[in-house]
């Protein structure tokens, strides 16, 4: 007979059953001891828990540091907006006779303080599209001519190259703040100083050394040289082109790029097997604003109509084909155009006239300028040892150096029509060469 459950007179509700095992008994409602875990396991030895070794925390600092070195040295930093509207970058030995510094001012010399400072002598400014930055030449490293680069309230200096030889004249494609080309030696080298790539394009170099192939590091060993290059503009500023004249044993050759990823074009007065151009000492293409045309002081060509010799201020279109001369022709063998500048609309060539017999006694005879249609005759804008000639971005002024009788170089501003010529520099330290910023200031 199976025992009923017993039940508690005072609740009227079963009594916990009780669970016989043996002879032991267990109460299933008795509150379970607490401070030690249910079920302590036995036949398992406790694990021990790891530890981090003390051996590994010196390499992983060392580690974390060179992380955050590398970063702060090498890794992309965002570029920085610095506001450069109508300022003036010039390179002066005021307050170091001798060497020479970058100044800033305002476009009418006001409020000119250094830029750069030191015992080594920076030149050369070229800003960038937006006005941001400027690249520069400098002797600061051992010594060498190198290439810089610079916020434009003198922060963050970067050194871009590094290999041996000297830099000279470097200059910012238009509308780009990062693809900068420059003279090293006589070669033209094209680079990014975004990625810190760079290519020699001219003289003619090997497939393997133009710009975007996977070997950069050879030099094209020709004879040629470099003598000056000037950036062609595009419609958008995506893809532009550039001008060069090579030299060769005294036959300097023009060198066109439409843009530069298209086959060069070479051309001497634009005829096959016509006369060369020819400089006393160097020569300069120049591009019209909207890259259609180029115009390139010659000096004393032969094969003019009629037999003649002379110097001129010759244009070419995009395709390297001669058109016509932009100034009439000097017939004088030691007289001749150099240095042409287009105004900002291209209605105006400004230019300089140099009396060179020789490398020994050239000079300068003054600043020039003529509108580009023909309608007008050549005008002088400033006589005797006045050039490296810019226009103000809005067309308003013309920025060039003229010569003191002490043997210095001031920057002066004139408006052009010749009138109301202003000293900006201080009439007292030389002015080698000076840039305008390219930042348009708001109305």
């Amino acid at each position: 007979m199976t025992d009923l459950p017993n039940l508690d007179p005072s609740s009227g509700s079963p009594a916990e059953p009780e669970v016989r095992t043996g002879s032991e008994r267990f109460n299933l409602s008795a509150a379970r001891p607490t401070g030690r875990p249910i079920y302590e396991p036995i036949a398992l030895t406790t694990r021990k828990r790891r530890r981090f070794s003390p051996w590994l925390v010196i390499p992983t600092l060392l580690l974390a540091l060179a992380a955050l070195l590398y970063f702060l040295l090498f890794a992309p930093k965002p570029r920085r907006a610095v506001a450069t509207a109508g300022m003036l970058i010039y390179a002066t030995d005021t307050n170091s006779p001798g060497v020479s510094h970058l100044w800033l001012s305002q476009a009418d010399g006001t409020g000119a303080h250094p830029l750069t400072a030191g015992a080594f002598s920076d030149t050369s400014p070229a800003w960038t599209a937006d006005g941001y930055q400027l690249a520069f030449v400098s002797d600061r490293t051992q010594g060498q001519r190198q290439v810089y680069v610079v916020d434009g309230d003198g922060k963050n200096l970067t050194q871009l190259t590094h290999n041996p030889g000297a830099k000279a004249a470097p200059a910012f494609a238009p509308g780009s703040s990062s693809l900068l080309g420059y003279l090293a030696g006589g070669t033209l080298v094209v680079g990014d100083i975004t990625k810190g790539e760079s290519s020699p394009l001219l003289p003619t170099a090997p497939q393997s050394a133009r710009p975007g192939s996977v070997d950069k590091s050879q030099q094209p060993e020709v004879e040629a040289v470099v003598t000056g290059f000037a950036w062609r503009s595009s419609a958008d500023n995506t893809n532009p082109g550039l001008a060069a004249v090579e030299e060769n044993a005294g036959v300097q050759t023009l060198v066109v790029l439409p843009d530069l990823g298209s086959p060069l074009i070479r051309t001497q007065n634009g005829q096959v097997g016509g006369p060369p151009l020819a400089a006393a000492d160097s020569i300069n293409p120049v591009w019209t604003p909207d890259g259609s045309r180029i115009a390139v002081a010659l000096l004393h060509v032969q094969g003019l109509s009629g037999g003649r010799k002379g110097s001129l201020l010759a244009q070419f279109d995009a395709a390297g084909i001669a058109q016509r001369s932009l100034v009439p022709p000097i017939a004088d063998p030691a007289i001749g155009p150099q240095a042409p500048v287009f105004s900002p609309d291209g209605s105006v060539l400004l230019f300089e006239l140099w009396q060179q017999p020789d490398l020994a006694s050239r000079r300068r005879l003054g600043l020039f300028r003529v509108p580009t249609d023909g309608s007008g005759a050549v005008q002088p804008l400033a006589k005797g040892d006045a050039g490296s000639a810019q226009f103000s971005g809005d067309g308003k002024y013309i920025y060039f150096l003229g010569r003191r009788p002490n043997g210095g170089h001031d920057l002066y501003r004139i408006s052009p029509d010749g009138t109301a010529p202003t000293r900006i520099s201080d009439g007292k330290a030389d002015v080698t060469s000076y840039a305008l910023s390219p930042q348009v200031q708001k109305q």
